[in-house]
């Protein structure tokens, strides 16, 4: 009752008009946040995918169905009424199940005996209580939503800004006071959310001529097999097509599914790419080197370990605030006013 009423206070309207009117659209907000909930928990969304593939599979439901009807026969549930006896019986069969599953999620029955080892443990509520009410505090304080490590500002020389500019495309107005640079990898999924959400974008168009971005490659070899070389890919497509072009090429591979080198060249293909020089561009992986250098002196230089990654610098005061991973827009808002400040 309490959610529902936060929506209607949230939509401005009575709730007799949201059960008529905009109950289905309530749910399915709802849902797609519930939704987003359980992609993180398996690592986002080819995953989930898999996991809704094999649930909806009809031997998983014939397995699922066969177990419960072992429960329901086990324990006499096809009578009317269950005696207290059997009441708890069914209770504890229920709890080994959920215990099961809530096993796999941590890799099986030691480690969720740690897990709930720690959460009853009265040093780890009491953690936890305390970080929720320093949460309710803040809040009511309307203190700033950049986690306390990315709002200390901290300064860059004039060349230094000027060498990080030479090897970058920006998207906004040339002589913006603000400069965002996304250090990203094109496999990362959670850069693909990022991008698709169209967060820095956003910021841009909000902010107008006071703002541009650039992206900084940062291929994370060690998890993703072919970022390196989508990096690689798009660099050929901007040396040929520009950087429009060069947009192009990552919104396409931000949102398709790629797992094999043919489908960068595909994708470069189908923007009108010269092939030969494209594939010579890329075999010969000319800009390795610049996307090495970059990677080297930048990632370390701003302390970037992840991504995606946002640098965001006042080109006039030449202060920068680095916001670690796909936050919201909010987060960029409040950095970026503080460095307009």
């Amino acid at each position: 009752m309490l959610l529902f009423t936060q929506w209607t206070f949230a939509y401005d309207i009575s709730q007799e008009k949201v059960l008529d009117t905009y109950a289905d659209q309530i749910a399915n907000i709802v849902f797609e946040e519930l939704e987003l909930n359980e992609k993180l928990k398996v690592w986002w969304t080819s995953n989930y995918n898999l996991v809704k593939t094999l649930y909806q599979s009809s031997t998983y439901k014939k397995q699922q169905t066969d177990s419960l009807k072992s429960i329901t026969s086990t324990y006499s549930l096809d009578t009317v009424k269950t005696t207290a006896s059997q009441t708890s019986k069914i209770r504890d069969a229920i709890k080994k199940k959920i215990d099961i599953l809530e096993s796999l999620k941590v890799w099986w029955a030691e480690n969720y005996a740690l897990v709930k080892k720690l959460y009853s443990s009265k040093k780890y509520i009491q953690e936890q209580t305390n970080a929720i009410n320093s949460t309710i505090k803040a809040n009511k304080e309307n203190s700033n939503t950049v986690a306390k490590e990315n709002i200390d500002t901290k300064k860059i020389t004039s060349s230094q800004l000027t060498s990080l500019k030479e090897w970058a495309i920006f998207f906004g107005p040339t002589k913006a006071k603000i400069s965002i640079f996304v250090f990203t990898d094109f496999q990362c999924p959670f850069c693909k959310r990022f991008h698709q959400e169209q967060t820095v974008q956003n910021i841009q168009a909000k902010y107008n001529t006071k703002v541009n971005y650039a992206f900084k490659h940062f291929p994370l070899e060690s998890l993703h097999q072919y970022a390196n070389g989508w990096a690689l890919a798009a660099e050929c497509v901007k040396e040929q097509l520009g950087k429009v072009w060069f947009q192009k090429y990552i919104d396409n591979i931000m949102n398709t599914d790629l797992n094999k080198t043919q489908d960068l060249k595909d994708i470069a293909y189908k923007l009108n790419v010269n092939k030969s020089s494209f594939d010579t561009c890329y075999t010969t992986a000319k800009y390795q080197k610049d996307i090495t250098t970059n990677i080297q002196e930048w990632t370390n230089f701003f302390g970037v370990n992840g991504t995606p990654s946002s640098v965001i610098i006042n080109t006039k005061t030449l202060e920068w605030i680095v916001i670690s991973w796909a936050y919201p827009e909010q987060n960029f808002i409040d950095a970026i006013d503080q460095l307009l400040k």
